[in-house]
């Protein structure tokens, strides 16, 4: 008798999830930054470089 469990095949991202994905990794979409601990995008985010774009720490 075989142990072995059937995977079901992984689908196919659908369009939503293509566009949820691509909403958090677009800097100047509000979810890019609520993914990434702030309340929403920053006035100054254009300016911000990689290095700047982590949230503040909290004290």
């Amino acid at each position: 008798m075989s142990t072995d469990k059937k995977q079901s095949p992984r689908h196919p991202p659908t369009q939503a999830e293509l566009d949820n994905r691509a909403q958090h990794l677009q800097p100047e979409n509000e979810r890019y930054w609520k993914a990434r601990g702030y309340a929403g995008r920053p006035e100054d985010w254009q300016s911000r470089g990689p290095e700047h774009q982590a949230p503040p720490k909290k004290k």
